[in-house]
């Protein structure tokens, strides 16, 4: 893992723009409540809100994205050993 590189936009935008590329997602690229690793998502195109004290992770290919939101207020995600990718 020397070469990594981050080449990834990153744009702010309010509530309503956020919402509206949502939307144009869909459900198959929300990683959504209850924020577990059963509900990550994989997709072309991915999202995810509610992220205040929650581990957030994506990773792509180049054409898909795997989306994983992690909150950790609930009892399952808190045993790691269950959460790792092997």
């Amino acid at each position: 893992m020397q070469n990594v590189s981050f080449k990834s936009r990153i744009r702010p935008v309010g509530v309503g723009d956020f919402y509206k590329v949502a939307r144009t997602i869909g459900e198959k690229g929300n990683a959504c409540p209850p924020w577990t690793i059963k509900d990550s998502a994989f997709n072309k195109d991915v999202f995810t809100s509610g992220v205040i004290d929650c581990t957030v992770c994506g990773i792509t290919d180049g054409e898909n994205a795997l989306l994983v939101h992690i909150c950790p207020t609930l009892e399952e995600n808190k045993n790691f050993k269950k959460l790792q990718i092997i």
